[in-house]
């Protein structure tokens, strides 16, 4: 699976794939809220458009007869939420983080064509574009990777480029990242850095 990631707008996306889903399912309403002040968010639009369907498909599929979805965007401090809401029985008495292996079904779910991929799905293009998907089928994208880093070790300087790799199937997120300082004896500072080292 290959990653285009680009500066794309959240409402736009948004606008694309319920447009979409509307005209697919015109008896179900499919209602929307959507800040106009959103800034640019750094995804791959065609995967975050496919996360924001399955969510959006797998609401519809469990939620009782005409009854509304919503979708709702909330701009966070350095983040974007997306967020997908029905008025289904909810997943039952399960462990929510089984709720995104593959096959798995929620508790009572009856058999109805599907797999138990969706969810699964959902949780691997969010996660190859540095989001996150909780059980409350939320999307959360921090706008830059190396921020949601800092904010656990300020000390280090990081590389300007993070990037994904996969591993046993899961995906996981490189940063680079070095140690320096600007104290290392007969040494000729640059920049104001006397040593530096490549440790995490």
């Amino acid at each position: 699976l290959s990653l285009h990631r680009d500066w794309e707008s959240v409402e736009e996306i948004v606008g694309s794939v319920l447009g979409r889903l509307r005209r697919r399912t015109p008896d179900r309403p499919i209602l929307a809220k959507v800040p106009l002040d959103l800034p640019l968010i750094r995804v791959d639009a065609v995967l975050l458009a496919q996360a924001l369907t399955n969510l959006v498909d797998n609401a519809m599929r469990h939620a009782p007869g005409t009854q509304p979805i919503e979708v709702e965007v909330i701009r966070l401090p350095g983040s974007i939420e997306i967020s997908v809401k029905d008025r289904g029985p909810g997943f039952g008495k399960v462990d929510p983080q089984h709720l995104f292996e593959r096959f798995h079904r929620g508790e009572g779910v009856p058999a109805d064509g599907s797999v138990g991929l969706g969810l699964a799905i959902c949780r691997e293009l969010c996660q190859l574009m540095g989001g996150v998907i909780t059980a409350e089928s939320r999307l959360m994208f921090d706008r830059q990777i190396r921020k949601r880093v800092m904010k656990i070790a300020p000390f280090l300087v990081l590389d300007e480029d993070p990037y994904p790799v996969v591993s046993d199937g899961r995906i996981f997120w490189i940063q680079d990242a070095y140690t320096t300082s600007d104290s290392y004896p007969y040494a000729t500072a640059a920049g104001g850095v006397k040593y530096i080292r490549n440790s995490v």
